[in-house]
């Protein structure tokens, strides 16, 4: 049995929840944040009851009128577990002095007004006497949370004109949506409709993307894919209509239907750097984008370089081309001079006229140039006779002259080195010659005997290399 002066009581872990919302530095919630908060609120039977009661509820007294939670604020049991309810409220059981355990406080800012919110969340101690409750103390904590719509946006255009397409081609425009405000924009949906405010049934303008647009923090963009696909030749006008928590955003949107003859060709050939003397073709292309089809009647090149360059086709392959047909033209670039040469292809017909941007370098191959690589000891005795490999190389894009190989070694460690012939080097393809060198019998151990090689020949690059051989 209890003492006389046993009393139920419990505390809390906090005096007062104070929501803060995470997408704007005031710490005010967005009304279009449809997400739910919580706070974690833990409790403690602190008195000298084994078995101590603990009632959560809003209002004055624990009873049936405060089932109903205020909205816009709630509880959930979190690891108190419900021990039923007692007088209308949410009721857990603290077993044994000292016992704790935690439930939650929401708020849900969904489609609140502006403005300051606050509720008494009150959790009071009752003795488990049965068939009594002994009243214990009662813990007031105060709620409060803040509404303010700071999110604010704008689009990179409010008249979007997406030109004149032909029937049944699809042209696509980005729209952009930027959150100009302080606080998270939440992008909800968008529709188009007439100035009137009356739905098409079909519509030839069609909006996609905005995936990102959601929890746009503020400064940040997102994109939108407008596309409009006319049926028939004549002007197109609608409206596009953003919505969100930044408030409603209209975007004209307009557009004509068209239907002449009309070509694409490919814009530029670039054939880079060439040889003088090659030959390179590339292919161009032209190709009918309407339904009404296209014919071509000539193609000619000009323009400063247009003497490197030249054009054949297929002429009759090029007439009355069905829409997203193509004909081909072989450009071939052919420079006789080194240099830039840019010029024209023109193309000209029923869809008026196409240029197609040519360029292209050229330069004159690279004359021989020699390089050198020894393969061998790097060390000798006295009085031997030291064998090495010079694999001679040509980097430049031409065959050498013949050749000549002089090795040069100090008199006093080594005997004279006889000059060797090459025949001419083609690049790519090293040639490897021998040389041999006499140490003197007297050198004296320790020296270092400085090989120079040099492979030279007319209207060439000399290649040179060295090697130091050590006299053990």
């Amino acid at each position: 049995p209890a003492s006389a002066s046993a009393a139920p009581h419990v505390t809390a872990s906090v005096t007062s929840v104070d929501f803060v919302g995470p997408h704007d530095p005031s710490g005010a919630f967005d009304p279009g944040d449809g997400s739910v908060y919580e706070a974690s609120v833990t409790i403690q039977n602190t008195g000298d009851v084994e078995y101590t009661v603990v009632k959560t509820y809003f209002g004055d007294t624990p009873g049936e009128s405060n089932w109903v939670e205020p909205d816009p604020f709630g509880l959930t049991y979190g690891n108190c577990g419900s021990y039923g309810a007692v007088d209308g409220s949410s009721t857990y059981l603290l077993h044994g002095t000292g016992s704790s355990c935690q439930f939650r406080v929401r708020f849900s800012p969904w489609n609140l007004a502006n403005g300051d919110y606050t509720e008494t969340l009150k959790v009071a101690a009752f003795g488990q006497d049965p068939p009594n409750l002994t009243p214990g103390n009662v813990v007031v904590i105060p709620l409060g949370a803040q509404i303010a719509r700071n999110a604010a946006a704008s689009v990179s255009t409010t008249d979007l004109d997406l030109g004149a397409v032909p029937v049944n081609k699809t042209e696509t425009r980005t729209l952009t949506l930027t959150s100009t405000g302080t606080s998270q924009v939440f992008f909800s949906y968008s529709e188009v409709k007439f100035a009137d405010g009356t739905y098409p049934l079909t519509s030839p303008f069609a909006v996609s993307g905005g995936d990102e647009c959601n929890n746009l923090t503020p400064g940040n963009s997102c994109d939108f894919e407008v596309s409009f696909s006319p049926e028939s030749p004549f002007p197109y006008e609608i409206d596009l209509w953003l919505y969100g928590n930044f408030g409603d955003i209209k975007v004209r949107l307009s557009g004509s239907g068209v239907d002449p003859p009309q070509a694409e060709t490919t814009p530029n050939l670039r054939f880079g750097e060439k040889i003088v003397g090659s030959r390179t073709t590339r292919t161009a292309s032209v190709t009918a984008t309407s339904f009404t089809p296209i014919n071509v009647d000539s193609a000619a090149i000009s323009g400063p370089g247009a003497s490197a360059y030249s054009v054949s086709y297929d002429q009759s392959s090029c007439q009355n081309l069905e829409y997203q047909s193509s004909c081909e033209f072989d450009v071939t670039y052919r420079p006789t001079a080194k240099g830039s040469h840019k010029a024209s292809l023109k193309v000209n017909g029923d869809f008026g006229s196409q240029t197609i941007n040519l360029s292209g370098s050229a330069r004159k191959r690279k004359a021989p140039k020699f390089a050198i690589r020894i393969f061998g000891p790097w060390s000798a005795d006295p009085g031997e006779t030291v064998t090495l490999k010079a694999k001679i190389y040509n980097r430049g894009e031409v065959p050498s002259k013949p050749a000549t190989l002089k090795t040069t070694v100090p008199g006093d460690l080594a005997g004279k080195v006889k000059p060797v012939k090459i025949k001419p080097v083609k690049p790519g393809k090293p040639a490897t010659k021998t040389v041999r060198i006499k140490v003197k019998p007297g050198a004296k151990a320790g020296s270092r005997l400085k090989v120079s090689l040099a492979v030279s020949a007319k209207s060439a690059k000399t290649g040179k290399t060295r090697r130091t051989i050590r006299v053990k």
